[in-house]
């Protein structure tokens, strides 16, 4: 799956992160970092994450190719994006499931 994030923090002592959605992801310069330019706080980067949701690659995104930023998405909008995708989220199931739970309504 590829999306677009921003990086929190950049790799240096330890892994650098990822904000992707509202989640947080570990990259590292060695392995998935794809790019000529340096990884900065807040620089937006092209993520591709496989089906465990790991990251495979990440890259800078030149500014004006770069889309807005989700990364403080609420989750409901999330889950809606996500659903639009296609059933291979098993997880959209599975929380519909506990919100209609918790309070009688889905999201």
């Amino acid at each position: 799956m590829r999306t677009q994030g921003k990086i929190l923090r950049e790799p240096g002592a330890g892994p650098g992160l990822l904000m992707i959605e509202g989640q947080q992801y570990r990259f590292s310069l060695e392995g998935e970092w794809k790019s000529e330019v340096v990884p900065k706080r807040g620089l937006v980067v092209e993520v591709e994450l496989d089906r465990n949701l790991r990251v495979v690659s990440a890259k800078a995104v030149p500014e004006a190719q770069a889309s807005t930023d989700r990364s403080t998405e609420k989750p409901a909008s999330l889950i809606r994006r996500l659903v639009a995708k296609g059933p291979s989220f098993g997880l959209v199931a599975a929380w519909k499931r506990r919100r209609n739970n918790k309070t009688g309504e889905l999201p």
